[in-house]
């Protein structure tokens, strides 16, 4: 599948198919632990926020309200 777009255009496209929306879930929540992983956090995480790329590539996009987090 060569579905390239914000992902609410995405999942339109391939409304029906869960193995495809699943798979770019998870992709979203790696996504999202790699930022908590390196002490940043989104908080402003929204489909439409989210870009697919060609062969289902997902990037978190839109970092204009992330924070980095420093120190305990």
């Amino acid at each position: 599948m060569r579905n390239v777009g914000h992902l609410i255009s995405v999942i339109k496209i391939i409304q029906g198919t869960y193995s495809d929306l699943f798979v770019l879930n998870l992709q979203i929540a790696d996504g999202m632990a790699y930022l908590g992983a390196n002490n940043c956090i989104h908080r402003d995480l929204r489909a439409r926020h989210i870009v697919v790329g060609p062969n289902n590539e997902v990037k978190v996009a839109h970092f204009q309200l992330a924070r980095i987090i420093r120190g305990n």
